[in-house]
Order: C-alpha cells, then sequence, then structure tokens
C-alpha cells in the first residue's frame, strides 16, 4: 500500500537520465532498460596483522612485493574482473597517459606505452602468487596465504559480514586508482510484469528493496572497522554534552555508572535514537509520544513457511486496528513478520520477549492466510510504537541530531532508516561545503532536512490510521485502492521515492 491517500497525484516525474558512461557500459544504449544498481570498486585488501603500512601507490606496492616475496596474490587478467581491474591501475600507473586512459574517451595512440608497462608487470609478478579467481583471492587472505590482494569492495563486505573474512583484514585504495565498473538490474524479457517495471526504472531509477537489519548495520560496521579515522567504542553511553568556546566535551559513561571519562571535539552528531541524551540537552521536549500501537515481530526459516503462502514481494494484510506485512530476506531463506495492533500497553524498548495471548486477542477473527502464518511463530519479540512531533530546529552551535534522535517516526512508511541514511549523506555534503564553520554547515544540513523528514513523520502516522482502518472507513479506503491504476500509485509515491 505505497500510496498516499491524503495528498492529490501530482504529474508524472521528469525521468532521470542515465550519464553517456553508464548508457554504453554494457556495449549497447541500455538507457530504459535497466536500473543502476552501484559502480563496483577494486582496492586493496590486507591483513593488519602482516603489513602494518600498507602500499598508498603501485610505486610502493611493487616495492612492498620485491621485500615480501609471494605474499602478494592477485587473479591475473583471465581469473576475474579483479584481476583485471589491478592490470588496468597498473597500466596507469605505469604510462605517461594516465589521465587520458580515466577520464576517455580512449586513444588507440596511448596503446603505444603499454609494451613497457606491460613487461614491468611481468617482472612484478615473478614475486606475486596468482589466485584461483576473485572468490580464490579471498580464501587465502582468509587462510592467511597471502597477506593482500585486490577484491571487489562489495564482494568483500559480504564475505566479512557472512563471518568468511576476520575483521583484521582491512581495504586500502591506492593511487592512481583502479577501475571499476556499473552493476545494474534488469528486467527480464519474460517479466510477468516488464512494462511496470520499465515504468518503475524510468521513473524512479532505484529499486525498492529490504534488508535484514543485520546485514545493514554489518555494512556500516565494517566501514567504520575498516576506516582508521574512526575510534569504534560501544560500551560507553552519553551521559553530558557542553560547548566551550567551539569545542564539544562529551561525558561518557556505562549503563549503571555515572561519568567515567570526557572526550572532546569539533562537533557531536547525535544518534542515539528516540529517547535520545543529546536532544534532551539541545532541545528539551521530554518524552517521545506513546502512538497506542505495538509491533510484535518474528522470523522464521523458508522450511517453516507452506509453500501457498509463500510470497517474493513486500505483502500486508490490513484488518481493522491490525496489520501483518511479511516479506522474505537474506535472497529468500528467511521470513520476516511483523504484527501490529492497536493497545495502551506501553513497555520502553523494542526488543522485549512478548506475550501471544496478547496477540491472539486482536487477531483472532482475521482472514486464515493470516491465523496459519501466525500460528507458525512459537517466539515473539515486541516493541510499543513511539515518536515526536516534528521540530524544525535540531541544531544548536557544534551539536546536531541525525536519524531517530532528529525526527523519530512510526514505521508504516519503513523509512526510519533511509531517512537516518539520508541525514548521512546531506550531513556529509554540507560539512564539505563548509569544513571552517561547522556551525553554519549543521544548520545548512538542518534546513535541507526538517521538511521531508517532518513529511514522513506526519504521513507515518497517516498510513496507519489507513492500514488500520475499520467500519465505513475501511470500505472507503478499499474502493479508492481499487480505482487506482499504476501510474497513480507511483503519483502517489513520487514525494517519497522520488529523491531527497
Amino acid at each position: 500500500m505505497n500510496d498516499n491517500p491524503s495528498l492529490p497525484t501530482t504529474a508524472a516525474a521528469e525521468r532521470k537520465p542515465l550519464s553517456e558512461a553508464a548508457k554504453r557500459a554494457l556495449g549497447a544504449d541500455v538507457d530504459g532498460y535497466v536500473m543502476p544498481m552501484f559502480n563496483s570498486q577494486t582496492a586493496i585488501a590486507y591483513h593488519t596483522t602482516m603489513v602494518k603500512d600498507p602500499p598508498s601507490t603501485y610505486a610502493e606496492l611493487e616495492k612492498w612485493v620485491r621485500e615480501n616475496p609471494k605474499k602478494f596474490g592477485y587473479n591475473g587478467i583471465k581469473g576475474g574482473m579483479s584481476g583485471v581491474s589491478f592490470v588496468v591501475g597498473w597500466i596507469y600507473a605505469n604510462t605517461p597517459d594516465a589521465d587520458r586512459l580515466i577520464k576517455g574517451p580512449y586513444d588507440p595512440e596511448t596503446k603505444k606505452a603499454w609494451d613497457q608497462a606491460l613487461a614491468r608487470l611481468a617482472a612484478f609478478n615473478k614475486n606475486v602468487v596468482l589466485t584461483p579467481g576473485n572468490a580464490g583471492t579471498l580464501d587465502m587472505l582468509n587462510r592467511g596465504e597471502i597477506a593482500m590482494g585486490p577484491v571487489w569492495v562489495d564482494m568483500f563486505y559480504t564475505w566479512q559480514a557472512d563471518g568468511k573474512i576476520p575483521p583484521t583484514v582491512k581495504l586500502k585504495l591506492i593511487g592512481p586508482g583502479m577501475p571499476g565498473q556499473p552493476m545494474y538490474y534488469v528486467v527480464p524479457a519474460k517479466a510477468a510484469n516488464a512494462k511496470l517495471g520499465e515504468e518503475f526504472i524510468a521513473r524512479f531509477h532505484e529499486p525498492y528493496a529490504v534488508t535484514h537489519r543485520h546485514d545493514l548495520h554489518a555494512v556500516l560496521l565494517n566501514a567504520c572497522r575498516n576506516n582508521d579515522l574512526i575510534y569504534l567504542d560501544v560500551s560507553e553511553r552519553v551521559i553530558d554534552a557542553v560547548e566551550n568556546e567551539g569545542l564539544v566535551e562529551v561525558a561518557l559513561g556505562g549503563p549503571d555508572s555515572g561519568p567515567r571519562k570526557t572526550i572532546c571535539g569539533r562537533a557531536l552528531i547525535g544518534c542515539d535514537g528516540v529517547w535520545s541524551r543529546v536532544r534532551e540537552k539541545i532541545v528539551g521536549d521530554g518524552a517521545p509520544r506513546v502512538s497506542g500501537h505495538i509491533a510484535f515481530r518474528a522470523v522464521l526459516p523458508r522450511a517453516a513457511v507452506p509453500d501457498d503462502l509463500w510470497e517474493p514481494d513486500v505483502v500486508l494484510w490490513a484488518g481493522p486496528r491490525t496489520h501483518l506485512v511479511h516479506y522474505p530476506l537474506r535472497r529468500g531463506t528467511l521470513y520476516n513478520l511483523v504484527a501490529v495492533f492497536h493497545s495502551d500497553r506501553h513497555i520502553e524498548g523494542w526488543n522485549t520477549e512478548a506475550d501471544p495471548a496478547d496477540l491472539w486477542a486482536h487477531f483472532a477473527d482475521q482472514r486464515p492466510e493470516v491465523l496459519r502464518l501466525l500460528e507458525r511463530i512459537e517466539t515473539w519479540r515486541m516493541w510499543a510504537l513511539v515518536d515526536r512531533e516534528p521540530i524544525k530546529e535540531w541544531s544548536k552551535g557544534h551539536v546536531t541530531l541525525l536519524g531517530d534522535a532528529a525526527h523519530p517516526m512510526l514505521q508504516y512508511l519503513a523509512q526510519g532508516a533511509a531517512m537516518a541514511t539520508e541525514d548521512a549523506v546531506c550531513l556529509a555534503d554540507k560539512v564539505a561545503e563548509r569544513p571552517d564553520n561547522l556551525p553554519a554547515a549543521l544548520r545548512a544540513y538542518q534546513e535541507a532536512r526538517y521538511l521531508r523528514t517532518g513529511r514522513v513523520q506526519i504521513m507515518a502516522r497517516v498510513y496507519g490510521e489507513f492500514y488500520h482502518a475499520r467500519g465505513v472507513t475501511a470500505e472507503l479506503r478499499n474502493q479508492m485502492l481499487r480505482s487506482r491504476s499504476f501510474q497513480d500509485w507511483y503519483d502517489g509515491i513520487d514525494w517519497l521515492y522520488g529523491g531527497m
């Protein structure tokens, strides 16, 4: 039900063009037939226990390999694209035309300088290990058989999130760089709704996707672990924060103790959720608003879901003052279920063990498909849904808020993590624009975000009422939904999915 029931539909959004490079990256004009997923990147993975000072350039790498023979491995130009990327980067580094090669268009004249560079590569290869493919490089790194090697960044993070690569292995980009390539979602020729898919691509250029919370956290955690500029400490809590002469002093302590130590910095970004201590200091608006809704959640393995109830899509069953949403996760190996109902009960937290009797009291007369799914759950976790009123000011001096600390919202639009991610991108851009005036950068970030996030907060409440309608209201809702075309649906969500 990704529709906007309260706002008039808008004119069709202007088509967002692909870059010329992206259009032609597959050797043909793919505009209108594929959706960009991401641009892949190759980097050097290295064992921090074996390499204390990783090379920053190809020249430094060449010297390191001479001093540490057979400790660097890659898969050549026939064993996978990470090897090809490494070799192309080698050509960049060892010819006088790197800038022309990187920026294009390709000039055949540049090839004249390649022979000398490739001869140098042949000498380099005498001291390296040729690995059996992209996965082979990662395997050998995991076993400690090599200390360094080029890997696809997305593949590396996937392996690390799955526990196949230890956290002591990190990434390094070396100059002048190694080329990646665009990755795409495609519309299969035999897709059941190919035209609908093409229209979605033309409109939004991004997919609708769901992901396991742990998987998203793992990507962010691994990025922190692989950045030497980040110190990560999850054992402390913010007790107090005071700004003093352009610096922010933060008092830290444990959950059951007072302040234990103080740290200082140029700015403080409070990303500490709906119960934010930082928000108390700069907004001071008290406790969150209790919505009167409770969510029960559980995850089933694929084998536990009857075939006739399995759906590859996000499915929402709307009932009177209740709803159930379910969808697959982790390439279809898991099935996530979230059941929501109205209740005056309130327990702080988001991971409390739930009493199934509460659930059955509200879902007893629901559709048989819903009941059959609910019956398969033995243990539920619950959280009471809370939010806050939208605010315009969440920055003060060198302190600002981000995500739920700034704009906590109900889950009915499934946008909490998305809005926090958008916040982070916007904040990074504004700080990059004004690195010497952080208060101005934080105000510019807040100004760019508050209306969008406030709209999502308000509309999430509207959707909750929309999903949980009963009686005549539910009949009118159903009548309105039946009359909508797919283009109407796209118009209704354009404000949310059409861009930041």
